[in-house]
């Protein structure tokens, strides 16, 4: 039988691996030997320390501060009421200090202008600014600007007339005008209503049209979509000088109207010198002495009775009689005042709106005056030539 020799193991030529406890002792201590991540949970399970039979509280939370929550219901059952808005108190506004600028010792605030009429405040100067203003509209004419007489369409040249100024002209301004020009008229008008204490007319009436009725007598007629022919119910007539408007006439487009009454027959009788009768004996010379001062005496009495009636109201006749055009608004500058631009005014309606001469008979037949006072009762007495018999309209 052969010899089975051992074998011997062979030696890999690979380095064995040196285990901690092989190596020689280090001044440090040494590291941890690998291992497995299993072993390190045992290992951590094993030097875990026995729990104690106490109790430790737990740790304190910010609910634990608070106290111990309620629970929470349903949520229809446990509704929180909504919290109501807190009103914060605004501090009051700081108001600056007010300066007391007039002294009231009882004295009159406001002053009354002697010419123009205007109440204002002396002490104030933009009432003192304003108050100026109108004072010269009032007194010398409102400014219109160079450009209104040029621009106009119907222009009455007063150069060569009778009653007119070298330069002066009677601008008419109506519906058909432009609005510019229609502006002008009507700040114009505002001062004349001002100074006249008249009613005022508003712009919607002033520049409205009528329904022709085919008896015109050769004012301006409009015709719009519907073929109706329409004509302006006012007209405004401005006597600009230079460049100021100093008189203003606003007429109106009318039916009818009421005569002017005269005194009555009783009345009239008084007036009238009765004759003297020649008393046998007497001269002629005395009879024609005597005549004549019961001619003077009934002249006196006359003149004093018409002074008196002029400070009554006007008497009207109950019935009504047929007129064209009606004299609405009538004035003059003060400044310019008896120079004739009132009749000049007239004449020139007369001739516009009624197609007539200012020396026509049939005007007085023809035009209106409204409600006169007392200073326009004597120019249209003065203007048509009666005392009585002239016509007056109530608008």
């Amino acid at each position: 039988m052969a010899d089975t020799k051992l074998a011997t193991p062979l030696r890999s030529s690979t380095p064995q691996p040196t285990f901690s406890s092989d190596a020689p002792r280090l001044s440090s201590p040494p590291s941890s030997p690998p291992c497995f991540p299993w072993e390190l949970k045992e290992s951590a399970e094993d030097e875990k320390p026995a729990p104690s039979k106490t109790l430790t509280p737990p740790p304190k939370t910010a609910f634990s501060l608070l106290g111990k929550r309620k629970v929470l219901n349903s949520i229809s059952e446990n509704v929180r009421p909504a919290k109501k808005a807190t009103r914060t108190k605004s501090k009051p506004e700081s108001r600056p200090a007010l300066t007391q600028l007039q002294i009231s010792l009882g004295q009159r605030v406001q002053t009354t202008c002697v010419i123009c009429g205007m109440e204002y405040v002396a002490s104030s100067a933009e009432d003192r600014k304003l108050h100026d203003i109108y004072h010269r509209q009032h007194t010398e004419g409102y400014d219109v600007g160079k450009d209104f007489t040029v621009k106009a369409r119907d222009v009455t040249s007063l150069a060569n007339a009778k009653h007119g100024q070298e330069g002066d002209v009677i601008c008419v301004v109506q519906y058909s005008d432009t609005l510019a020009r229609r502006k002008r008229a009507q700040a114009v008008l505002e001062v004349v209503q001002k100074d006249l204490g008249a009613v005022p007319i508003n712009e919607k009436e002033l520049w409205s049209l009528l329904l022709d009725d085919e008896t015109n007598n050769g004012a301006e007629t409009t015709r719009r979509r519907d073929g109706i022919k329409r004509r302006p119910r006012y007209a405004a007539y401005m006597y600009v000088r230079g460049t100021k408007c100093i008189g203003f006439l606003l007429a109106e487009r009318i039916k009818k109207a009421h005569r002017v009454v005269g005194p009555t027959p009783e009345k009239a009788r008084t007036l009238t010198p009765q004759p003297t009768e020649t008393q046998p004996g007497g001269s002629a010379l005395a009879a024609l002495k005597a005549r004549r001062e019961a001619e003077a005496k009934a002249k006196t009495t006359k003149l004093a009775e018409e002074k008196k009636a002029d400070n009554k109201p006007l008497e009207l006749s109950k019935s009504s009689t047929p007129a064209d055009l009606g004299v609405a608004r009538l004035w003059t500058s003060p400044a310019h005042r008896k120079q004739n631009v009132a009749r000049s005014l007239l004449d020139a309606a007369c001739a516009h709106g009624l197609g007539m001469d200012g020396n026509d008979e049939r005007r007085v037949d023809r035009i209106a005056f409204s409600q006169p006072t007392a200073m326009g009762t004597q120019l249209a007495r003065r203007w048509t030539g009666r005392r009585c018999g002239w016509l007056v309209y109530i608008d």
